[in-house]
């Protein structure tokens, strides 16, 4: 030592440093506490865990990034702030299918290089979303593509028969468009879905 203690930058919240300096000898204990702003609520500490706060004991230097999320958000990283942290889950019908999903400057860009011959052929998706019988959740993106095609959005199981609950095909554009629409959960409650988009017949970049 002395080591240095960096908290990243993030959408939603601050963190309450204790106590806070420049440098710290080694073996310091230090108490980070995170602040969400109004309307958000903490998730975790990125590849750390979810207690808040949390005592660490400064034996490095060291880089904590605070995750918060919008109350009542399904979706983790929604955003693309954490690049592809939560995304990149990629189901692939056949070993013919193709496609990578890189993020810049917060827009994904799925690029498919081999597609398949239905949607869900090629498809990203976040799993363990709970969702709540009768509860309403509103679905909202911003799509366009470098060729003209259709998507799939589903809402489905994460285990086992994968049954769908909600699917329906959006056409996306080279224009940028947005899409906001609010689904209803008719079905028992299910605390591990699925949420996705299917690529499979796309060519090229599909952005989000």
């Amino acid at each position: 030592g002395p080591f240095s203690l960096k908290i990243e930058p993030a959408t939603g919240g601050t963190v309450e440093i204790s106590p806070q300096q420049s440098t710290y000898p080694e073996g310091t204990l230090v108490t980070l506490t995170a602040k969400p702003d109004a309307n958000f609520e903490f998730d975790k500490w990125l590849h750390v865990g979810s207690a808040n706060p949390i005592q660490i004991e400064v034996s490095k230097d060291l880089n904590m990034t605070p995750v918060f999320k919008k109350k009542n958000e399904r979706i983790l990283n929604g955003d693309f702030s954490l690049g592809m942290k939560s995304w990149g889950n990629f189901y692939f019908y056949s070993a013919q299918q193709k496609a990578t999903a890189p993020v810049s400057d917060g827009v994904y860009a799925a690029n498919v290089t081999s597609p398949g011959t239905a949607n869900w052929h090629i498809v990203d998706q976040q799993g363990n979303i709970p969702l709540v019988q009768g509860t309403a959740y509103k679905i909202s993106f911003d799509s366009w593509s470098e060729n003209p095609g259709t998507m799939d959005v589903f809402l489905a199981e994460n285990h086992d028969t994968y049954a769908t609950y909600y699917s329906t095909t959006k056409n996306i554009s080279k224009t940028r468009q947005s899409y906001t629409w609010t689904v209803a959960m008719s079905k028992a409650s299910d605390p591990n879905c699925r949420f996705g988009f299917g690529f499979g017949r796309f060519t090229g970049k599909v952005f989000l």
